[in-house]
Order: structure tokens, then C-alpha cells, then sequence
């Protein structure tokens, strides 16, 4: 057999054994316990979910699910730590919304690109933005805000909970797609600006519904319109802004489970189908929704494609309404 033959049967055969040797340890994994960080504070809604889905997790991979708490700069050491670690699938991450496709456009020292450093498992679940107003506003749904918005430019005003939170980016979406002029109001968090929209202060708001509303049911404020891509489970009556007649105004927050981008597939996939259904256990999908969000549980493949299609609708938001100079 002649030399070249000789190689190239050399270099397919180590090419077999490869994949074969990547292949077992796939089929064996895990055989140790396996790390969820959690880039928050411990207490929240996320990691409440987290704990849910990781208990679920236990009995169908036979691993204890440690989680190990990485809070700061709304989710980036976290997720920054998480990338780092080695990527044999015994470190998971679940990252905000922000990180992946807002923070990398006003960052200027990310130490981290999510898109190429990290590797989708699947989106857990989503947080719908309500546009609401306050109770005497003479207008009671989307189309009707931004007939008024465009009648009296610069007269609203809508309040988020700090400047480049999802809340804050989607309203700039929505304003930048209809051409109205609403000024921005930035508050330290979700409760002083739903006090801010009860109290009068702010005609509009983009808090969560958690927050607003027990304030609808009394009758102190009305949901507009809400601008995720379908209607959310705890409003089903809230039509979104797409229904309302404002296509591509879409934008959810959400938490994201992703592993160091090197990751092996056949464990990704692994992950993806074991986190997959302990979501949709029955418990643990009343305990999602329970907290006001909604549960996904998409395909690796299609996470990866929501968040390229986010990150360029975002970017162009940020830089179209000169977002980056804001203060922090």
C-alpha cells in the first residue's frame, strides 16, 4: 500500500476511534455530580426554578445538580466563571436575556463573547414584558398609547427598572419601530418604578406582571399590551404588541441553561433531554408558571437562532436610539 493510502487510513481511523471514545463517555456521563451556577442571589424566582428543575434532573441522570451561586453585574460574573470551567458537561449556566444580547454591545470590557464562548442547551423559561398605564390614561390598549404618543410627542413618560434591563430595551424597541417620542424614566428597581406608575409619577410602565398586577386588579392600572411572541400564561386575555398590530415588536427577558461551548454534543444533548423533561413535569411546570413565567424548553438548535435574531434587533436598538452613554 503506498504511503499516502497509508496515512489517510491512519488519520480515518483515528478519526473513528475519536469519535467512539467521545461517544462512550457520552454514554456514561455523568458519573459524577454536576455544577448549576446560578448567577444571582440565592432566593429569587430563577433560582427557585433552578432548584426545581435540578431536583427532576437527579432522578433521571442519577448526579446530585450542586448549584453554586456566582451573583453580579445582572448575571455576567456568573456566566463569565461558567464559560471558563472545563467543558465536559459537569458545569452548567443559567444566564438572563441581558447577557447574551444586550450587555455584549455596552460592555466595554466583557472578558467573555456569549455567542462563540458559550453553548446553548435550551431556553428555560421567559419573562413577558407588560406595557401597562396608569388607571386614568386616556387610552386602554396599545394601538390607541401610540395614536396619543405620535398626537402629543414627549408628553409621556413610561418607567422601567434601570437602565439596559430588558424592561427598558423592549419599550426602546417599540418606540423605535412606531416613531413616538415617550421619555424614559429609570428607576433603581421593579418596586419603586410600579410605585412610580400607581402614584402617578410615570404614565406608562414596563414592570413585570408580578408587580403590576395585583395594582390591575384593584383597579389602580390596566395592561396595555404585553411584548413577548405569544400570550403569556398569567395574562392569557392580554393580547400582544404583534396582535396589536406592531409586527416585529417582539422581546422577552428570560433565563437560558447553556455549557462551555466546547462541550461534546452527544452530552449537550443529553442535558437538553433530561432538563427538557423535568420541565415538563407536571409539578415543576405549575411551579414556573406559578412565578409568573413561562416555560419553553426549546431545541439547542433553535435557542442559538433566537438568540443570534435577538442580539442584531437589540444592537440595532441600541445604537439607533443612543442607548450606549446611558448611565449604568
Amino acid at each position: 500500500m503506498k504511503i499516502g493510502n497509508l496515512l489517510k487510513l491512519a488519520a480515518s481511523t483515528f478519526v473513528v476511534v475519536a469519535l467512539g471514545i467521545s461517544g462512550a463517555h457520552a454514554q456514561a456521563y455523568p458519573t459524577k455530580p454536576v455544577k448549576f451556577v446560578i448567577p444571582f442571589a440565592p432566593g429569587g424566582g430563577a433560582d427557585r426554578v433552578i432548584r426545581l428543575i435540578g431536583a427532576e434532573m437527579e432522578k433521571t441522570l442519577g448526579q446530585s445538580m450542586i448549584p453554586e451561586y456566582k451573583p453580579g453585574a445582572v448575571g455576567l460574573v456568573g456566566t463569565a466563571y461558567a464559560a471558563k470551567e472545563p467543558a465536559d458537561g459537569y458545569t452548567l449556566v443559567f444566564t438572563p436575556a441581558g447577557v447574551m444580547t444586550v450587555l455584549p454591545y455596552i460592555e466595554k470590557d466583557m472578558q467573555l463573547d456569549p455567542l462563540k464562548d458559550l453553548a446553548p442547551i435550551t431556553l428555560v423559561y421567559s419573562s413577558e414584558i407588560p406595557i401597562s398605564a396608569k388607571a386614568d390614561a386616556p387610552f386602554s390598549n396599545l394601538r390607541g398609547m401610540v395614536a396619543y404618543a405620535k398626537a402629543n410627542p414627549g408628553k409621556l413618560t413610561y418607567g422601567h427598572s434601570g437602565n439596559f434591563g430588558l424592561p427598558h430595551i423592549a419599550m426602546e424597541l417599540l418606540k423605535q419601530s412606531t416613531g413616538t417620542d415617550i421619555l424614559a424614566v429609570p428607576f433603581r428597581s421593579e418596586a419603586p418604578a410600579t410605585m412610580g406608575l400607581i402614584g402617578g409619577e410615570t404614565d406608562l410602565s414596563t414592570v413585570t406582571f408580578a408587580s403590576v398586577g395585583p395594582h390591575v386588579k384593584e383597579g389602580k392600572a390596566k395592561i396595555l399590551a404585553q411584548l413577548g411572541p405569544t400570550r403569556a400564561p398569567q395574562m392569557p386575555d392580554v393580547p400582544t404588541a404583534v396582535e396589536s398590530g406592531f409586527p416585529g415588536v417582539v422581546v422577552s427577558s428570560w433565563i437560558g441553561a447553556f455549557v462551555p461551548a466546547a462541550t461534546p454534543k452527544p452530552i449537550v444533548e443529553k442535558l437538553h433531554t433530561a432538563m427538557v423533561a423535568a420541565m415538563n413535569v407536571p409539578a415543576v411546570k405549575e411551579g414556573i408558571i406559578g412565578l409568573s413565567f413561562t416555560p419553553v424548553g426549546n431545541t439547542p438548535e433553535a435557542f442559538a437562532a433566537q438568540i443570534r435574531t435577538e442580539s442584531a434587533t437589540l444592537k440595532k436598538v441600541i445604537d439607533e436610539q443612543k442607548l450606549r452613554d446611558l448611565p449604568r
